[in-house]
């Protein structure tokens, strides 16, 4: 393969890894990347909508949508201002999304203070700065040969572990030069780097949990985002009806399980339902499943709610830094939600008290 230019490397490299769609406005430096795009329509679209506003919003939402970054282009200054409201909100709510702007700064001029540069230096402003707040990671890229790495290096974080935006910036030369097929570090094809396995808990933590939830005599199971992102709604509904457990969601959990279930107790939390807080309030022990049990879930950790004084916790979370960081959790399980849950449910499938279970759904659903 014959040397090509950076944005045309990054172009290939979005679509390596299954992007289907661009979402940006071309400006400043991007526009390297826009004609890079026009070469390839036919494997990769862009689409442009009125203002960068609305293309990371739309971002985030294909984010949310396919579990799968959503990709945001534009000129630096505006993405890392009317652009930031679609990559705040894929930060706190976990949506995977890559973007990719530039500095606007003008090359040797950079330390002159060029209109709107955003490389850090006098007279300019710090958008690393910006997306750092914002992100789980953000590279500045020095060189073509960096763009390109980065781009997967963004894409990686991403999707891994705990989703969430990322940002590549580059310096305004970087997209247009081309990057050496010999070169070293070598450039590997995006979709290689991008095999990797979702994690589990050890098996003693498993087996912790297992004694728990098999000792309860009144579960109760909280169902967060996590959930969704995981695509652990089959698992979830399989273990709460093994246990017989009613499911209470938080905002972004709510669907985890179908709201017509019998077991489903609705949202809880500040703006939640007085059924999934009185639910949650009674139980012995609470299954908490990719939720990190902010103030509004817990009506700002109201006792007749959470207690960890009187109720048992078991908590999964694919970040161990959310697993007990509100409320102490009994046990922790750091690992994917979807595979921890299947794990549950195979180790209580001969440990269950029938005739306890079918009471305790019975009571729920007579409410």
């Amino acid at each position: 393969m014959g040397d090509r230019t950076a944005a045309e490397r990054i172009v290939s490299c979005l679509i390596e890894a299954g992007t289907e769609h661009l979402f940006g406005l071309p400006g400043g430096a991007t526009m390297d990347i826009f004609r890079a795009l026009h070469d390839r329509q036919d494997e990769i679209r862009a689409i442009v909508p009125r203002d960068e506003q609305t293309a990371s919003c739309m971002a985030d939402m294909y984010g949310k949508l396919t579990g799968k970054p959503g990709v945001f282009a534009g000129q630096g200054g505006f993405t890392g201002s009317t652009g930031m409201f679609g990559v705040i909100e894929a930060f706190l709510a976990s949506s995977p999304m890559v973007v990719l702007t530039e500095l606007s700064d003008h090359n040797e001029f950079v330390t002159h203070g060029p209109i709107q540069s955003g490389a850090g230096h006098y007279g300019s402003f710090d958008l690393a700065g910006i997306f750092k707040s914002t992100t789980k990671y953000t590279a500045v890229a020095h060189t073509a040969r960096e763009a390109v790495m980065s781009t997967q290096l963004a894409y990686k974080h991403a999707i891994t572990g705990r989703p969430g935006p990322t940002a590549c910036l580059f310096r305004a030369s970087t997209l247009r030069e081309p990057v050496a097929s010999n070169g070293l570090p070598e450039i590997h094809d995006t979709n290689r780097l991008l095999n990797v396995s979702a994690s589990v808990p050890a098996r003693a933590a498993i087996e912790a949990a297992l004694n728990l939830l098999s000792c309860a005599k009144n579960p109760a199971i909280v169902a967060g985002n996590g959930v969704r992102i995981s695509g652990a709604s089959a698992p979830l509904t399989a273990l709460a009806e093994l246990l017989g457990a009613p499911v209470a969601t938080s905002i972004l959990g709510k669907s985890a399980i179908v709201e017509t279930h019998d077991l489903a107790a609705g949202p809880m939390g500040y703006t939640g339902l007085t059924l999934a807080n009185e639910t949650i309030g009674v139980a012995d022990m609470i299954l908490v499943v990719g939720c990190r049990l902010k103030p509004q879930d817990t009506c700002f950790e109201h006792p007749k709610m959470f207690d960890p004084n009187r109720q048992k916790i078991v908590q999964i979370d694919v970040d161990p830094r959310n697993t007990s960081w509100t409320i102490p959790a009994d046990v922790a399980l750091a690992g994917d939600a979807s595979d921890t849950l299947q794990l549950l449910v195979a180790g209580l499938a001969d440990r269950i008290d029938v005739s306890a279970r079918d009471s305790r759904r019975n009571t729920f659903v007579d409410r």
